[in-house]
């Protein structure tokens, strides 16, 4: 922010000290050379360029900053749990910065909350026309598409997202759960242990590793991984073990 605003100062300085051509400005050595070569003319108009070139460019990083901070707050808010506050906000903000990604992605996030899904599914898909080499409304669009039961559109929506970003621990972990909607409790566990290699410090991907292994009978390895989430911080472990609870019966399979 200091710099931006640095920039605009200077630009602004430069521009009034061409015109106005104080001799300490004007008549400066390399003002001087400058002029020898380009002329008075000429120097004053190459000034005036570079005056609107960090005047323009100190006030476009002001407001990508400014908007920064804006999308960091409606994030915030979002994660607090107000979703339909950040969503108008929301509506506003991709009113005005329709090339936003994470905007879309986020906008996105809070018609899937509501179960929304076309409108979901628009605001994924505007995310990716904003940006086609992000990971994070492809994942969205997963997401949703898995709740749909759509499970071939989710799994496609996931593998494009891990193949612009193949290190995220958030979509191995989408996919491990999109295998287990598929009862293929396998993939599952597979998909969960490379998404805790990727990601060590995310409660969520331990929780769910923890639940796969318990239909998978590996009770050892379930409260481990039961262990690790709560270690981290995860929130719901009532949920976890009432997930437990649902599977106790699922039989053993090979890990």
């Amino acid at each position: 922010m200091r710099e931006a605003i640095v920039l605009m100062i200077a630009g602004v300085a430069i521009a009034i000290l061409t015109l106005v051509k104080p001799n300490f400005f004007w008549n400066r050595r390399k003002a001087l050379f400058v002029r020898g070569i380009l002329g008075d003319a000429g120097t004053t108009i190459l000034y005036l360029l570079i005056a609107m070139g960090m005047l323009g460019f100190g006030v476009y990083t002001y407001m990508k900053l400014n908007d920064g901070k804006e999308l960091d707050e409606i994030s915030t808010i979002y994660l607090d749990g107000k979703v339909e506050e950040a969503q108008k906000r929301l509506l506003v903000y991709t009113n005005d910065h329709s090339s936003d990604c994470l905007a879309w992605t986020i906008l996105g996030h809070t018609y899937l909350d509501q179960e929304k899904f076309d409108e979901a599914i628009k605001s994924y898909q505007k995310g990716i026309e904003a940006d086609k080499n992000a990971f994070e409304p492809y994942s969205g669009l997963g997401l949703v598409y898995a709740k749909m039961g759509e499970y071939e559109k989710a799994k496609d929506a996931y593998e494009k997202a891990n193949t612009i970003s193949p290190n995220q621990g958030s979509v191995i972990g989408n996919l491990a759960s999109l295998y287990d909607d598929l009862q293929d409790i396998k993939k599952s566990i597979e998909y969960g242990k490379k998404s805790i290699q990727l990601d060590s410090t995310d409660a969520t991907l331990f929780a769910n590793l923890s639940i796969y292994y318990n239909k998978a009978g590996l009770m050892n390895e379930r409260d481990v991984m039961f262990n690790k989430a709560k270690e981290l911080g995860y929130e719901d472990m009532q949920s976890v073990t009432d997930a437990y609870a649902l599977y106790n019966d699922t039989l053993n399979v090979a890990e």
